[in-house]
């Protein structure tokens, strides 16, 4: 049970942090037959989720802030 509220937890995180998306898509198969590797992965991904809540970015009003954007179309 705590399985199925971890997974649902990371599955919210899933619209704000897309980069966990295939490992939690991965992990909610596993909802059925739980095994200890995969309650390992889903801490795993907590934890990874945990350390960078502190990150991010931070607009503040101003007059000279410009946005540049660069690209790599090779």
């Amino acid at each position: 049970m705590r399985y199925h509220l971890l997974i649902g937890s990371l599955m919210y995180l899933v619209n704000i942090k897309p980069d966990i998306c295939f490992v939690v898509y991965t992990l909610s198969q596993y909802m059925v037959e739980l095994r200890s590797v995969h309650w390992i992965g889903a801490k795993h991904v907590f934890r990874y989720i945990v350390e960078l809540v502190d990150y991010g970015l931070d607009y503040v009003r101003g007059d000279g802030v410009r946005l540049i954007g660069y690209t790599d179309s090779d």
